[in-house]
This record gives structure tokens, sequence and C-alpha cells, in this order.
């Protein structure tokens, strides 16, 4: 019969619970996000299709590995303390909490650098935006596989994978904001031809701040 969980380990479970009830609210919104543009955007680019339906795909895998993990987690094995160190390893965790998360970053911000790249002529600023891009999505992989060694209590010790870690938040936060604020900065710039179009240049301002500074953490 499984344990009673001790407040430490109730405490664990609240965060991730929370994080998976935050997260399903994002795949809803995302989904709407996606029908709004298929229906908005037929004959768009092919690449930035093949963007769009590749993070939209990616983003449902993410979440039915969650769900799968929030099962184990609060289904099946719910206060089984034991388990808890089989279910943190266990490659759904692991996958879809490092690999698909920078793997969905690295391709929307590279789509990223490609529009500003459009935008401003500048070399510099989507190569910058490239480089944090490749860095945050290198320091995920190698943490999905630091993580993927692991099995019960067998963990890597905290002062040698803390680098990672760094490198992979900081860095996606950084590259982030770089694109917030340089979208927001150039699409300002710009001299819009009618109040239609300045219309839709605000909102398109207000997406970019939104979607990109709020997101970076």
């Amino acid at each position: 019969m499984p344990t009673s969980m001790p407040m430490s380990t109730a405490e664990l479970t609240t965060q991730k619970l929370l994080g998976m009830m935050i997260n399903y609210g994002l795949t809803g919104s995302l989904i709407v996000q996606v029908f709004h543009y298929y229906c908005a955007f037929p004959n768009d680019w092919i690449v930035a299709k093949a963007a769009v339906y590749t993070v939209f795909f990616l983003e449902l895998l993410h979440t039915g590995l969650m769900a799968s993990s929030s099962y184990s987690l609060f289904g099946s094995g719910y206060g089984d303390v034991a388990g808890l160190p089989a279910l943190a390893s266990s490659w759904k965790t692991w996958f879809s909490g490092t690999v698909l998360t920078g793997l969905i970053a690295a391709i929307v911000q590279t789509f990223y650098a490609a529009r500003l790249y459009s935008f401003s002529r500048s070399k510099f600023v989507a190569g910058m935006v490239m480089v944090l891009a490749l860095l945050q999505c290198g320091s995920a992989m190698v943490e999905g596989a630091m993580l993927s060694f692991t099995d019960d209590g067998d963990r890597p010790s905290e002062p040698s994978r803390a680098p990672v870690p760094v490198l992979w938040l900081a860095g996606s936060a950084l590259c982030d904001l770089i694109i917030a604020g340089t979208m927001t900065f150039y699409l300002r710039r710009s001299t819009p031809v009618s109040n239609r179009v300045k219309n839709r240049l605000s909102t398109l301002i207000r997406a970019t701040i939104g979607t990109g500074t709020l997101t970076g953490k």
C-alpha cells in the first residue's frame, strides 16, 4: 500500500501539478492561434508553414508526455513516495522537460532571427539571436543527456550540472528578451503608409512583447 506523502513531497507534487495545469491552458491557446493562422494565411510561405506546424506537433507531443507523467504521478502512482525518483528519471520526464523544450524554443528563435534580418538587414542582431538559440538548444540537449543516464538516486552532482541548466535557461531568456526588444524597436521605427497598416503594426508589437518578454524565463 502506498505510504502517506511527507510535506516536502507534497510541495514538490503541487509545483508539478500547477505547471501541468498552466501548460494545458497554454496548449489550448496555441490550438486557437494555429487555427487562426490556418484560416488567415492559407498561401503563406512554405517555410513559415513548416515552422508553425512543426512547432505545433512538438508542443502536442510535449503536452502528451506531460499528461502521461501526470497520470503516473497523480493517478496510478498517487501516494507512492518510493516511485518518485523513478518518475523523475523517466525518459518521458527528461525528454519533454529538456530536449523538446530546447528544440521548440530554438525553432521559434531561429524563425525570429530570420524575421529580424529581413526588418533590419543587421547580420549582427540576427547572428546574436542565432548564437543564443543554438547555445540554449545545445545546453538543453546536454541537460537531457545527463538526466537520461541517471537512475533512482544515482543523479549527477549538482555542482557538476550547475553550468548546463544556467546556460540553457539564461540563454533562452536572454534570446527572448533580445527578440522582443529588437522587434519592437524596428517595428516602431518603420513608417506605416496607412492607419490600417499602423493598427496591424501595433497589434504585431503587442504580440511580440507578449510572446517574447513574458516568456523569457
